[in-house]
């Protein structure tokens, strides 16, 4: 009697378990439907092989080199509203989803050669065929160094704002602890968001949401299975992609600019030791130039900063020189 009853037990926990989950997965799938609905409407997308990518082009009708916004590890186009629109005001400028992240879909770029490949592909469907100017922030560094040595002919140049060194693999696996603990935050974002943990929690904790579109966007992305998905996939590709950026070409006078701050993530040696290396990086360019801010970490150096506006300013002026 004893064992029938614990039987029964398990049976009907594991019953409830079932519908409970499945009643979740219901209703994250019903609640990403009505995200997209909602907010999608105005965006603009791009088929580029498999890949549907959403973009936003602006200025197409200035003068100068087009300027490319390569977003950091699980951005969205609007991670550089604060640099394309102003921008976007005197040249032409584009942002995307990159790699499958926040609204694009379909994309099988994981590493850093299939995302310079998507990259091109998308400026050919969008009819870009200029040399453009590549902005790029943390960990998309590694995407705009291999687009660079990859089609050297396409690119402009490199303004790199804050970048992820791959390079930092030669170190302890102590001090490369950040790339760990990415991947196990990509493997519970995913399941938190297939199971509509994440999008249930900011309905709860903020059932007004927020005000501006473009904050909307990003809240629905980043409760989406597609960003986090996105995010393992890369990670999984990091080995890869580390090698490709590490191999990849410098052209000698293409105008290469590294942007940096004391990095947060790493103690006070590791980040003299991050600090040359984007000494070596840019010296590899005739036309290479190092920048250090003060006084904002990594995570906050694309806000409303000091250090914004020295960078449109900066940015604009590359660009410019372009200008036929």
């Amino acid at each position: 009697m004893t064992m029938q009853l614990i039987r029964r037990l398990i049976v009907y926990f594991l019953t409830i378990s079932v519908v409970l989950v499945a009643g979740a997965l219901l209703i994250e799938y019903a609640l990403e439907a009505r995200d997209v609905a909602r907010l999608m409407p105005g965006q603009t997308f791009a088929q580029v092989g498999d890949a549907r990518i959403r973009y936003r082009l602006l200025g197409v009708n200035n003068r100068g080199t087009p300027v490319v916004f390569l977003s950091g590890l699980a951005g969205c186009v609007e991670q550089t509203d604060l640099l394309q629109i102003p921008l976007s005001t005197e040249v032409p400028t584009l942002a995307y989803d990159r790699a499958g992240f926040c609204f694009s879909q379909g994309s099988q770029a994981h590493t850093a050669e299939q995302q310079a490949d998507e990259l091109i592909g998308l400026l050919r469907v969008l009819k870009i065929d200029k040399p453009v100017l590549l902005v790029a922030y943390s960990y998309a560094a590694q995407t705009a160094r291999v687009f660079a040595g990859r089609y050297p002919q396409q690119t402009a140049g490199m303004y790199l704002i804050d970048p992820w060194m791959p390079e930092l693999k030669v170190l302890s696996p102590i001090r490369y602890k950040y790339v760990a603990f990415s991947g196990r935050a990509a493997v519970e974002g995913l399941i938190q968001a297939s199971l509509g943990y994440i999008r249930l929690s900011q309905r709860l904790d903020n059932r007004q949401g927020p005000e501006a579109r473009a904050d909307q966007i990003t809240e629905a992305a980043n409760a989406g299975r597609h960003l986090h998905w996105a995010l393992l996939t890369e990670w999984l590709a990091f080995p890869v992609t580390t090698q490709q950026t590490i191999q990849a070409p410098i052209p000698r006078t293409m105008p290469v600019e590294v942007i940096y701050t004391a990095h947060q993530f790493f103690d006070e040696e590791t980040s003299n030791i991050v600090a040359k290396m984007y000494a070596d990086l840019v010296a590899r360019s005739s036309r290479g130039k190092l920048v250090e801010f003060e006084h904002v970490d990594h995570t906050h150096i694309m806000d409303r900063s000091p250090m914004l506006e020295p960078m449109i300013a900066r940015i604009k002026q590359l660009a410019k020189e372009g200008a036929p």
